[in-house]
């Protein structure tokens, strides 16, 4: 037999067969489930990391300059209100304190010698009468009363006490040290009131907003969680350290009625649930097709699957929320098969 013969003998059998596989296709009916589209809002979560810290922290500074004489306290110590933390050697400060009084007597010895030598001149009486101008003589007096309460403040706070209860988290000094006026001595935080201060990354720090309702939890802490607010968002964004790649905007959270086992330092991680104020219908993940940039979503109609072009939204793990093109309560095909084509024959299960 002629081979071209044989070749279009081959070719017009698997056309036929091609075409029938394609009539057989199209006349396949294609069992399907339905599900109603239901109203509802779609919940994001987002994650911060950080670290515990207490809410209350004062630090303190050396009131004046001076030799430490006596260092009361350590790091981990617990103090109560008015308790004192260390002391500070006066005797330089004594010493000016007399000089000051000094500068004082002296300006009041002045301004006496020019009232009296005013008077000896209004009593001659072949000199007019002047008034004398004591207003120098009365500033330098009133400047030198002020120098002389400002060491004897300085005096006063040579022993610094504690402004409030809690523990001592830091100390700069120790005794026999020399310190300047104004440098860090110490730090006292309140343990009993915490928060977390976090950073939340660039892309989602815009969707968290203040008094927002949070939980917190971390490793040194696995068995419970904590719920807590924010109460503070950075209002510039920053790279947080030289490892962090991307910016990102510090947030602090506070914590609701803290338990003893927390303490300042450990690492945190903070939950932020973020729900869409205004309702969608959703559908499932399933139900939504994507071709492009274009989505779709199936209806049933007269045994036949309906193709209905949508506007999708967010989404979670089950559900996807339709903006445009399909109202709660309408019905579609819940899982949209592989082979599902608009027209194509479909069973309702």
């Amino acid at each position: 037999m002629n081979k071209k013969v044989i070749w279009g003998s081959v070719i017009a059998v698997s056309v036929i067969g091609l075409v029938g596989a394609n009539v057989y296709n199209m006349n396949k009916t294609i069992d399907v489930t339905v599900a109603a589209a239901e109203e509802g809002a779609i919940t994001e979560t987002v994650f911060a990391s950080g670290q515990l810290e207490s809410a209350e922290v004062q630090n303190y500074f050396a009131p004046a300059s001076g030799v430490v004489a006596k260092l009361e306290v350590k790091p981990g110590d617990t103090v109560k209100k008015g308790q004192a933390l260390y002391t500070l050697r006066v005797e330089d400060l004594q010493q000016q304190l007399k000089m000051e009084q000094n500068n004082v007597k002296i300006a009041e010895a002045e301004r006496a010698a020019a009232v009296r030598q005013n008077e000896a001149a209004n009593d001659n009486p072949l000199l007019p009468d002047q008034e004398i101008d004591l207003t120098l003589y009365d500033l330098k007096i009133e400047n030198a009363k002020m120098a002389v309460e400002a060491v004897q403040k300085k005096i006063a706070s040579a022993t610094v006490t504690a402004s409030q209860a809690g523990v001592v988290t830091q100390v700069e000094i120790k005794a026999g040290q020399m310190l300047m006026e104004g440098a860090p001595a110490l730090v006292i935080a309140n343990p009993g009131t915490l928060q977390v201060r976090a950073q939340v990354g660039e892309l989602d720090a815009g969707k968290v907003k203040q008094d927002l309702a949070v939980t917190v939890s971390g490793d040194a802490f696995a068995e419970n969680t904590y719920p807590g607010k924010v109460t503070y968002l950075a209002p510039t964004a920053a790279v947080p350290n030289p490892a962090a790649k991307e910016p990102s905007v510090e947030m602090v959270v506070a914590l609701d009625n803290p338990a003893p086992q927390l303490r300042p330092g450990y690492n945190a991680t903070v939950e932020i649930t973020l729900t869409e104020a205004e309702k969608h219908p959703l559908v499932p993940l399933e139900a939504l097709k994507r071709e492009g940039d274009n989505a779709y979503v199936y209806r049933v109609e007269n045994g036949k699957a309906v193709e209905v072009e949508v506007e999708a939204g967010k989404e979670d793990e089950a559900n996807v929320e339709i903006l445009k093109g399909l109202s709660a309560g309408d019905e579609i095909i819940a899982s949209v098969p592989e082979d599902l084509r608009a027209g194509k024959k479909v069973k309702v299960q």
